[in-house]
Formats: C-alpha cells, structure tokens, sequence
C-alpha cells in the first residue's frame, strides 16, 4: 500500500508513512501543497477500500482520533444550464451530506452538462446497525430485518432523474 500511494501521489517533497496499528497509518509531507493535493483530490482507495484521511496538530493520540467523513468528488449529470450554478450545486451537497467546494470551472459550459462538487459524507455508523459505504445489502445478515429500505441512510433512492424538458411534459398531458 505505502509503494502504491507513493507512486499516485508523487509528493514533490516526499512522504514517510508509519503503521501505527491495524488499519492505521500516519502520512508525514514535507510539503504543505502535496498535503494539500492528498486531502483535497481524494477520494483515494485501496484494495477496494476508502481510506479515510484527516489532519492532526500532533497533540492528538493517534489511535483515539475519529475518522468520521469521507471526501467525495459528486458528478450532477444531465443538469439544465440554468441550474449550472454554485448555489445549485452547494444545495445538492448540503442535501447529500455537507457541501465542501465546487468545480466552478465547468460551471455554465459543461459540455456533458454536469456540475462537478465535493462533499463530505458522514461515515460513522448510522441507525442502521453497520452503517458503511459501499457496503452490499444483500450479502449482510441483518438485511432480513430491514422492512423498508427507503429508510436506509444510502441507496438507489439517492439517485438523481434528469428534469424532462417542459414539451415532453405538455405533450403527455394532451
């Protein structure tokens, strides 16, 4: 895993990586812009996993830090021109979790009509006993308990339609 992220990320300065525990690792830059590039361009995986990074000041033990937020690159499709807007995408982000920032170079102009933004998404254990993201439904055991799965903090259900244009619509109601 060190060798991998090493050779994606290209720090100008460097990096040193140490295993602390199981699953936990601590990632020393010697430069502010590849900490930067690392926690801002992410998300970044690993045999199949989310790796889930954050900042400490050092005073922290590490093994008692949470690493309670995901940061994901969200791509908005088939958006209307009209909607292309940073207000627009910062009320999509808010409403997936917390909005963090906006490509607001391909605002207005997207040629595949997207809007491109980041969120961070809660990733600490919901209601919903296990709580992960990506997690498969149908190969967990308490899926059997799950009555209605629009309850469920992720799912199909978070999938956006693209609006139909206003002429389909006169016309279906003729």
């Amino acid at each position: 895993m060190k060798t991998v992220l090493k050779n994606v990320w290209k720090p100008s300065k460097g990096v040193i990586i140490r295993d602390l525990n199981k699953n936990l690792f601590a990632f020393q830059f010697f430069s502010t812009a590849d900490k930067d590039f690392v926690l801002n361009e992410g998300p970044w995986a690993f045999d199949g996993n989310i790796l889930l990074l954050t900042t400490i000041a050092g005073f922290e033990q590490p093994s008692e830090v949470q690493f309670t937020n995901a940061r994901l690159w969200i791509k908005a499709i088939d958006v209307p021109p009209i909607k292309q807007t940073l207000t627009f995408a910062k009320v999509l982000g808010d409403n997936l979790d917390q909005f963090v920032g906006c490509d607001v170079s391909s605002l207005f102009c997207a040629a595949d009509k997207s809007v491109n933004f980041q969120v961070d998404v809660d990733t600490s254990p919901s209601p919903y006993e296990e709580g992960c993201l990506g997690h498969v439904l149908s190969a967990c055991e308490l899926y059997k308990e799950v009555d209605d799965e629009s309850n469920l903090q992720y799912g199909d259900w978070r999938r956006g339609s693209p609006i139909k244009p206003m002429r389909r619509n006169a016309k279906a109601q003729k």
